[in-house]
């Protein structure tokens, strides 16, 4: 029906695009197409003199996923044809998705089944095991987390327990709950509850999520090739302590436009394998003809051959360009890196800070204090407690803001801060490199108190006062 609805209209450039995107939001979920369609729906009905969405070159991240869409039905208006034919067309499809939106969906049950068979034991109790999950749009976000929590509690009989089990990350998410949600999803599992992640695309760059995660689902596809990348990136990096990562997608053997979306991602695996940052060319090739043109019913063969076969002249140019900058960056930072280790060890010897000699000036100065460095329960043996109750560092509030520099994350607001203070326990403190097991994540519960850190600055000076 949407394929008849492209048909009908003049075919310009920008309806080519509007289509595209109301295709994308079809295919991540009805619910996604429902709200979208609305939204399309109430810009072809405005008059065009009362229709000024803003301009078209606003920043993409700026604008709400349906403002997105506005935006497009008000560029693409004069290349839609009959506006009156193209709001029955919108009714149409609108009657059936308005229907669709709530009914069981094969992905739902999928991630259901897995959730089920991998994180849950017989009792339903969650199991060591965290899970993200991706989508690009806000709309399929919210009714994802719906389904699968009325999914869980339904199969379970109302056993599981979701509180703080199910986190959510979007561009909405403050920067200090983005602090929170990394922290909380990297911890020890005895720690935090949280074990599934859903994100929007917001979530795509910028998070180290592989500390206790390595399983990550596509709910939905991008047709940008570096986005999907990103995407992996989250779990699938360096200091991943698992050695199998799995990065799941969905597959509809009855919709002949998966044939594509499959291609695409085959093709960016191959393109991350063999040609590594060359490739952008060919990534931003495929993204500009899926977004432009989106995915024609009856061309779908053609279009995943293309996408398969795709090469480019410029690709061999970048390679040699960054194959070159690449050798001699890499120069560069061996040369820098033995600049910097001879610099260190000069130092060292000048000034003979090492780490057990840091330790013994803060045993020193908390000795003087009444106070002493504890035992602690953290997952590197050699970390100790500096425990925030001992009665000296009451008495004195200026220690409050040392404490609060070993707590991880950040307050909400100031108003928050007494009861962040009581609910987030202080890291422990190392003062060499932690050690850490072949195979274990990075600690997230202690810091390495070292010459010359800002927590070491903060901490001396306190010992100092």
């Amino acid at each position: 029906m949407l394929d008849e609805y492209r048909q009908s209209s003049a075919g310009g450039t920008r309806a080519r695009f509007l289509f595209a995107n109301l295709q994308q939001r079809l295919f991540s979920s009805i619910a996604a197409f429902h709200r979208t369609l609305t939204t399309h729906r109430k810009s072809l009905v405005k008059k065009s003199e009362d229709c000024d969405p803003g301009p078209a070159e606003a920043e993409a991240e700026l604008l709400d996923d349906n403002d997105a869409i506005e935006v497009a039905t008000h560029q693409a208006k004069g290349e839609l044809g009959d506006l009156k034919a193209a709001i029955a067309n919108v009714d149409r499809m609108l009657a059936i998705s308005a229907v669709g939106r709530d009914l069981p969906d094969g992905r739902v049950e999928a991630i259901l089944d897995w959730i089920e068979n991998e994180m849950l034991d017989a009792d339903y109790a969650w199991r060591d095991r965290r899970l993200i999950l991706f989508t690009e749009w806000e709309d399929t976000r919210r009714w994802l987390v719906e389904r699968i929590k009325e999914g869980l509690l339904q199969r379970s009989i109302g056993r599981v327990e979701l509180d703080g089990r199910i986190l959510n990350f979007t561009g909405q998410t403050s920067l200090e709950e983005r602090d929170r949600i990394k922290i909380a999803f990297n911890a020890p599992f005895e720690q935090e509850p949280v074990r599934v992640l859903v994100c929007t695309d917001a979530a795509r760059e910028g998070l180290n999520l592989q500390a206790r995660c390595h399983d990550l689902i596509h709910v939905d596809l991008p047709w940008n090739p570096s986005r999907l990348e990103q995407r992996n990136g989250r779990i699938d990096r360096k200091l991943q302590p698992s050695k199998i990562v799995t990065c799941r997608y969905f597959f509809y053997d009855q919709r002949e436009e998966d044939r594509v979306l499959d291609a695409l991602v085959r093709k960016t695996e191959v393109i991350r394998k063999q040609l590594g940052a060359s490739g952008e060319v060919l990534r931003l090739q495929m993204e500009s003809t899926l977004s432009r043109e989106g995915i024609r019913r009856g061309e779908t063969e053609r279009l995943a051959d293309s996408i398969t076969q795709a090469t480019s002249g410029r690709v061999s140019i970048a390679e040699r360009e960054l194959g070159d900058e690449t050798e001699k960056r890499v120069a560069r930072l061996k040369e820098e890196q033995e600049r910097l280790q001879r610099a260190l060890d000069t130092a060292k010897r000048r000034v003979g800070v090492q780490g057990i000699d840091i330790r013994h000036v803060v045993e020193i100065a908390l000795r003087d204090d009444g106070a002493a460095l504890q035992p602690g329960r953290f997952s590197v043996p050699e970390a100790v407690l500096l425990d925030p109750e001992t009665p000296s560092f009451l008495k004195d509030p200026s220690w409050a803001a040392l404490f609060d520099e070993l707590r991880p994350g950040r307050p909400a607001s100031p108003k928050e801060r007494a009861r962040w203070r009581r609910e987030t326990p202080v890291r422990g403190l190392v003062f060499e490199p932690p050690k850490v097991r072949e195979g274990e994540p990075e600690p997230q519960d202690v810091v390495q108190l070292r010459a010359g850190s800002a927590n070491s600055d903060s901490s001396l000076s306190g010992f100092s006062a």
